[in-house]
């Protein structure tokens, strides 16, 4: 573990799958490396507010327009009942 990650961080991540691959970069990756860190996924959207994600389900084909998605990481989730 890297010496000066936060015990109790939080990250803000803008996660686009298509994006990611096409600049070459293994979306997957992104969300292991949080996972492997104890970092709980959240979606962060302006009418549902934020919730809770699998992460299986970051890399789900879906229709429509491309996966993009604001998300929030954190390793307490009881921070998000203590106002972050």
């Amino acid at each position: 573990m890297m010496a000066c990650w936060p015990p109790a961080g939080i990250v803000a991540v803008e996660f686009d799958p298509a994006h990611l691959d096409s600049l070459g970069f293994d979306p997957e990756e992104l969300l292991e490396f949080f996972a492997q860190r104890d970092f709980c996924p959240y979606s962060i959207e302006r009418k549902s507010g934020i919730s809770k994600v699998e992460v299986h389900t970051l890399l789900e084909p879906k229709s429509g327009p491309p996966r993009y998605m604001d998300l929030l990481y954190l390793r307490d989730p009881s921070r998000l009942t203590q106002g972050i």
